[in-house]
């Protein structure tokens, strides 16, 4: 009995006592993302999205936009992430990068609207006769894009057809809004049969504008 009555002594005494170092913090420490992505207003559905951190480039979380362009990432921790994606568009020929730095604060939902247009740069083109000192005015340009579509058209008459056309005005300057972060391919529009590469490595950074200077003669 005496082995018994020290046994169940110790249990009590072994369970009744608690550890500091047990004592669990029950702090919120994450919050919800809610992204709406959309086509100059037209939401873009089927979009597949990554979060990823910051810190460790690891991917935290993946989805795809529903039919209202809307897709929610929850309860993501207090921290930094790179959400980010990408799709080509059919009707615009163009392939658009989405790619942001978003910052979750712990027990503060965040609600953001990227639209295509928020992830394009402005590009000018200026042609011109260095020789004279003057500009070009009404020469054409072509723009191409060297997404993964277009790197399966090998025949130049298609190209001309996937590219985009702008034509200087009578100063011999043109501007377009261009997709960031993807490469382009330049082409001048020498005459009715020939294209002129002018540059095929031109990259639009985020935020900065784009200046090509082209010397015809």
């Amino acid at each position: 009995m005496r082995k018994l009555y020290i046994l169940l002594f110790v249990s009590v005494f072994m369970f009744g006592c608690k550890d500091d170092n047990e004592v669990k913090v029950t702090i919120k420490d994450s919050a919800n993302l809610t992204l709406t992505l959309t086509q100059k207003g037209t939401p873009l559905s089927g979009i597949y999205f990554k979060v990823i951190s910051k810190a460790n480039d690891l991917i935290i979380k993946e989805g795809i936009t529903d039919e209202k362009g809307v897709i929610d990432f929850e309860q993501l921790k207090e921290g930094d992430y790179w959400v980010s994606a990408e799709t080509y568009l059919e009707e615009e020929r163009l392939k658009y990068e989405f790619k942001r730095i978003v910052q979750v604060i712990a027990d503060q939902n965040k609600d953001l609207v990227w639209d295509t247009e928020d992830f394009t740069v402005n590009m000018e083109f200026y042609t011109l006769n260095s020789d004279e000192n003057a500009s070009v005015p009404n020469q054409k340009i072509l723009i191409y894009q060297n997404n993964e579509v277009n790197e399966l058209i090998y025949d130049f008459p298609e190209k001309l057809e996937q590219g985009i056309t702008v034509t200087t005005d009578e100063n011999g300057r043109a501007n377009i809004d261009l997709p960031e972060s993807v490469y382009f391919s330049v082409y001048w529009y020498e005459n009715e049969e020939n294209y002129i590469k002018i540059s095929g490595n031109e990259q639009l950074i985020t935020g900065e504008d784009e200046y090509l200077s082209i010397d015809l003669y």
